[in-house]
């Protein structure tokens, strides 16, 4: 049934990554993926394949059809949503995370989602990420952040003003359980610092405790490499921002 070619890629991973969704849709109802998710020599799924290659309709048949394949890896320990996170497509990543992907699950490198997505300049998939992670600066094993691989100096500051539109929103959110809870709010709180820029204010609680700011730095693990340098986990040169599909 899988019908491979000689890199291993089956009947289902050419018509994911050639986005052929009628020709999916027959190959899964034939059977195809039955006994077990087809893989080719990298260890990719076709989901893996139509996620790189921005089809979320195909994305959202397979993943539907199938939801433990969401989560699967290839053998660089890359996940379907690491790859439409590279490819820039946030449409897929959207689709994906409507299917219960983990954004916060990293690579065999420590990288997660959103490091690659700020590797390559994805500008909507970064937004659509950021707000997703339990965590939107994670390090990876190199205890660099996804804010050290940002492709430009316009996506680094594009990256700055989403971690401060989400201080802001956790900012009122949290506000808003205390008024409910009846606890007092009054002016102070804490200060997010990235990288030297302050970025939000959490508010302080009236408790007897200090309300004054309070400043927190998040600041980013800065590579030694240039911003020119080729990168411990793409080996590749940093590209120019794009918003992505």
């Amino acid at each position: 049934m899988y019908n491979p070619d000689q890199r291993a890629d089956s009947s289902l991973h050419i018509a994911a990554r050639e986005g052929l969704l009628d020709v999916a849709a027959f190959l899964i109802e034939a059977g195809h993926e039955d006994e077990g998710f087809s893989r080719n020599a990298n260890g990719d799924t076709a989901l893996m394949f139509a996620s790189s290659a921005g089809h979320e309709e195909i994305v959202d048949l397979i993943a539907s059809r199938f939801p433990d394949i969401v989560s699967v890896r290839n053998k660089a320990g890359l996940t379907a949503l690491m790859l439409a996170a590279q490819s820039g497509s946030s449409t897929c990543i959207t689709t994906l995370l409507a299917h219960d992907a983990d954004p916060d699950l990293a690579d065999d490198a420590g990288n997660t989602a959103l490091h690659y997505a700020s590797a390559h300049g994805a500008l909507k998939a970064l937004r659509t990420l950021v707000f997703a992670s339990t965590n939107p600066l994670p390090q990876n094993y190199y205890s660099w952040t996804p804010l050290s691989y940002s492709s430009t100096v316009q996506a680094e500051v594009y990256f700055k003003n989403l971690l401060a539109e989400r201080a802001r929103r956790e900012a009122k959110a949290e506000q808003q359980q205390l008024e409910s809870a009846g606890a007092g709010i009054r002016p102070g709180g804490l200060r997010l610092v990235v990288g030297g820029d302050a970025v939000g204010v959490l508010p302080g609680r009236e408790d007897g405790q200090d309300s004054s700011p309070r400043e927190v730095a998040v600041r980013s693990q800065t590579p030694t490499l240039g911003r020119s340098e080729k990168m411990a986990f793409t080996g590749r040169q940093r590209m120019r921002a794009s918003s992505g599909d």
